[in-house]
């Protein structure tokens, strides 16, 4: 009988994830691995506009098509995604 081949470490959920936004959109991204969050890297491909609440969803209400939008109840802030 031969030996098993050793089994790869199974891939964090995350890492998967921060190469899909390397490979298919280009941004380049950190962390990702061992349970990190992935974190999108500004200044390259997109910036991040940040704003109050009020007024983060007083710009979405008035605009008719932005980019990704991330909402932090706990900062009370919109934060918009766009092109650098």
């Amino acid at each position: 009988m031969t030996p098993a081949a050793p089994v790869p470490r199974p891939r964090a959920p995350l890492d998967a994830v921060r190469r899909w936004y390397e490979r298919e959109l280009g941004w380049p991204a950190a962390g990702g691995t061992a349970g990190e969050p992935v974190q999108l890297l500004t200044g390259v491909r997109f910036d991040v506009l940040e704003l109050p609440s009020d007024a983060g969803f007083a710009v979405l209400r008035r605009v008719a098509r932005t980019g990704p939008v991330a909402y932090d109840p706990a900062a009370g802030a919109v934060r918009l995604l766009v092109a650098a």
